[in-house]
């Protein structure tokens, strides 16, 4: 993974339903020590699923969107001791610097954790496509942002000049 992106982290389900979830911040295991961090990362992933913008839905993958923040949620190969889909979930942030190569190093950052953690994710095109969209939409509606700035200053500009000199 690109020192550029240090900012993925990750929570999978613990197989068994007993074990903590995996979990991983900024490349480091979380303990289960770790309480503070654990319930942070796990508020973050459920604000931006709670009030973020699904941008991505194909099969058992999604990706939601709020501001910069993204999360992507991957079926793994491996069911869990119910039979039930045991979910892989990366939370990051999009930010203007991400480049070209940003969506493959996201997939590789993806199954770098799952077979640390011993999963598979199989549809790594999908979840590729997944990142691709969450970038597509961050880029989208940073132009919306910038539109929209450019709309008021253009108003207040207009009012500036409109407004009669002060000067003698």
């Amino acid at each position: 993974m690109s020192e550029r992106y240090p900012e993925l982290s990750f929570q999978a389900q613990s197989l068994d339903n007993l074990a903590l979830d995996p979990m991983e911040v900024n490349g480091c295991p979380l303990e289960e020590k770790d309480e503070e961090e654990r319930e942070r990362l796990v508020q973050r992933i459920a604000q931006v699923s709670k009030s973020g913008t699904r941008v991505f839905s194909e099969g058992s993958i999604s990706a939601f969107r709020l501001g910069n923040e993204f999360i992507l949620e991957i079926p793994s190969d491996q069911k869990d001791s119910a039979g039930r889909i045991a979910p892989i979930i990366c939370y990051g942030h999009v930010s203007r610097e991400s480049e070209k190569s940003w969506p493959d190093e996201v997939v590789s950052a993806i199954r770098d954790f799952a077979n640390r953690i011993g999963r598979g994710v199989s549809d790594q095109a999908a979840v590729r496509r997944g990142i691709e969209a969450v970038k597509k939409n961050w880029i989208s509606r940073l132009w919306v942002r910038i539109k929209e700035w450019l709309s008021a200053l253009g108003r207040k500009l207009r009012r500036h000049l409109a407004l009669p000199s002060l000067s003698p």
